[in-house]
């Protein structure tokens, strides 16, 4: 069968040019959607607190067609510590080792592009974040690429201050409890040791002649009740010691008093007794001065500058 060609004829062709953009013949893919991070901060010198970092490559995913202008937007689910989430004061991007400034902004013309059979690869770089619980669902789209599933990068991020202010602060809490519970501790012997003072101060013990024995028993409470009264309560064993030796020295002092006071208030018998001791005659003669006698012979048997204070 021939065909015949008529010259001078033309047949009309009809084309429809459209861009990659609008027919959008791509379908970018990201190799990870998930991207679990922890991060610490406020570390102190020598301490480097690294900034966390989560790295995705894009590509086709076919591999034929060219990605164009790519770009990242903030998916719904966003989950944040602080009052607002600027992405671009929390979020830096670099594609393929550049910075860019503002990544979730559709780039010019002819930037951020993505050859066929090729890949790029996206760093997120998250920065002065607050101690808290993060959930950062990100969405990469190019152009002239379709929506998918694979587009998502959902970044979990744990971030808690360094692990040096824990131990500071139980440092500071032992400290304190072993601080307040010395304090407690101090307070309340202190307080015993004044009581003691105190009790041990008779009122005749002022009016007592500066004998060796009641001189002794007067600085020993005085020094015991000048180291009582510090704040910091030092040396608590002397202190305890000094009173128990006093407490002895006061019980053959008040013996002494009580016997000399019931002397005062029997002058009679006193005299009777004197007499009954120089005849020899005293035990048989007046029981009441043996009672007497009995007592000094049992001072006479303690210390020797205690045997003449009756």
């Amino acid at each position: 069968m021939r065909q015949h060609l008529v010259v001078g004829h033309q047949v009309p062709v009809a084309a429809f040019l459209t861009s990659a953009g609008e027919l959008r013949p791509a379908t970018l893919v990201l190799d990870q959607n998930v991207a679990p991070l922890s991060a610490e901060r406020l570390c102190p010198w020598p301490f480097v607190c690294a900034a966390p970092v989560a790295i995705a490559n894009v590509r086709d995913k076919c591999g034929n067609w060219p990605l164009e202008g790519v770009s990242a937007r903030l998916e719904p689910g966003l989950k944040f510590v602080d009052p607002g989430f600027p992405l671009k004061d929390h979020v830096q991007v670099k594609f393929d080792g550049n910075d860019v400034p503002d990544f979730f902004a559709t780039p010019p013309a002819g930037q951020r592009n993505v050859a066929p059979r090729g890949q790029a690869t996206i760093q997120f770089t998250f920065s002065d974040l607050t101690a808290g619980e993060y959930t950062i669902p990100l969405r990469v789209t190019a152009k002239n690429s379709d929506d998918d599933d694979l587009q998502r990068l959902t970044v979990t991020l744990q971030v808690h201050d360094h692990w040096i202010y824990a131990v500071l602060v139980l440092v500071v809490a032992s400290l304190f409890s072993f601080l307040a519970t010395r304090v407690v501790s101090g307070l309340r012997q202190r307080a015993q040791f004044l009581t003691r003072v105190s009790a041990m101060r008779p009122a005749w013990l002022k009016s007592e002649p500066a004998v060796l024995p009641v001189t002794w028993l007067r600085a020993a409470l005085s020094q015991a009740e000048k180291l009582s009264e510090r704040y910091w309560l030092s040396g608590p064993n002397e202190i305890d010691a000094r009173l128990t030796g006093a407490a002895g020295m006061l019980a053959v002092l008040d013996r002494v008093w009580q016997v000399r006071d019931s002397h005062r208030s029997h002058p009679a018998s006193e005299g009777g007794a004197a007499g009954n001791l120089e005849s020899g005659q005293g035990d048989r003669a007046d029981p009441r001065g043996a009672a007497d006698r009995g007592g000094c012979r049992t001072l006479q048997g303690g210390p020797r500058h205690l045997r003449c204070l009756v």
